[in-house]
C-alpha cells in the first residue's frame, strides 16, 4: 500500500526526489465494484467510502477544474502540481494533486485536495485546499497513502522527512476527508529514526522503524515499533484527534 520504508534514509535529495514522484501511492485493490461502474472503479480497502476512478480522462477532467492552471501560488512561492488520484466519496469527488516548489532546505512541497461534485458538463469545483497536507524539504511532495481502516472517514496518512547533520528522521500525519474538507487528526507520528550518519567510531547506530497498524475505528490506532527500541505506542481518540499514549517518550526523534 503506497511507499516503502527502505527508502526512508536515501540521501535527503533523493527522498525529496523520490516523494515528488511517488504519484502511484494507492490503496490496495480489492473485489472490483458491481454496477453501471464497475470498469473504471476499484473499492477502496474495507470501507464502502472510497472508491479511486480508474478513468484517466475523469482524473484529467478533475484536475482542469481544480487547476486551470497547473502552476499556482502557496504562501509567497509558485507551485507547479500534476493529479495524483481522484476518489469518489459518499457526498463528494475527491482530487488529491501533488505540488512541487522551491529547491530548497526549508521549503515544503504540498499534497492538494480539492473537493468536486460531477455535472453534466464535467466536474465543477466545491472547495479546494493547495496547502492542505505539508510534505518533505526541498520543496517535494509527501509520500501518501489512502486509509479506510483508522476512521469512519477516508484517511490520508502522508510522511515526510529527511536527514540533517547524520541524523535521518520520517514523521506521519493522519489527514481525515470529511464531508466540509481535511481534518487533522494526528500529526507528527515518529515513523523511522537512525543516527548512523553521525556516529565517527564504532558506536553501534540507533535505528528505530515504526508502522501505524488498525485499531478501533475512531477509537484508536497502534504504531509498532522494531529495531534499537521494540515498543507499540496506542494513539487514543481525544476531541478531533488522536494523542499518544504510554511509550510515546522512548521513540528517539530528530
Amino acid at each position: 500500500m503506497g511507499y516503502r520504508r527502505h527508502m526512508r534514509f536515501l540521501p535527503f535529495v533523493t527522498l525529496a526526489v523520490v516523494a515528488a514522484l511517488a504519484a502511484c501511492n494507492d490503496t490496495p485493490e480489492q473485489k472490483p465494484v458491481e454496477g453501471r461502474n464497475a470498469a473504471n472503479y476499484t473499492a477502496a480497502n474495507i470501507a464502502p467510502l472510497a472508491e479511486r476512478s480508474r478513468d484517466p480522462a475523469e482524473l484529467d477532467g478533475a484536475f482542469l477544474a481544480a487547476f486551470p492552471n497547473p502552476v499556482a501560488r502557496v504562501g509567497e512561492d509558485d507551485y507547479s502540481f500534476k493529479p495524483a488520484a481522484l476518489y469518489r466519496l459518499k457526498d463528494n469527488w475527491v482530487l488529491l494533486s501533488e505540488g512541487t516548489g522551491p529547491d530548497c532546505h526549508a521549503c515544503s512541497g504540498w499534497l492538494a485536495v480539492h473537493y468536486l461534485r460531477q455535472t453534466p458538463e464535467g466536474f465543477a469545483l466545491v472547495k479546494g485546499w493547495n496547502d492542505a497536507i505539508p510534505g518533505t524539504s526541498f520543496g517535494g511532495a509527501p509520500q501518501w497513502t489512502l486509509r479506510t481502516d483508522l476512521a469512519s472517514v477516508p484517511v490520508i496518512e502522508s510522511e515526510h522527512g529527511g536527514t540533517w547533520q547524520g541524523y535521518s528522521c520520517s514523521v506521519a500525519r493522519l489527514t481525515g476527508l470529511d464531508p466540509n474538507g481535511p481534518t487533522r487528526l494526528a500529526e507528527h507520528i515518529p515513523l523511522a529514526y537512525s543516527d548512523a550518519g553521525a556516529i565517527v567510531d564504532d558506536t553501534k547506530p540507533r535505528e528505530v522503524d515504526g508502522t501505524i497498524a488498525q485499531g478501533q475505528r475512531d477509537q484508536s490506532f497502534t504504531v509498532h515499533y522494531k529495531g534499537t527500541v521494540t515498543q507499540d505506542v496506542v494513539y487514543s481518540r481525544k476531541g478531533a484527534g488522536f494523542v499518544a499514549g504510554t511509550g510515546a517518550d522512548t521513540i528517539p526523534q530528530c
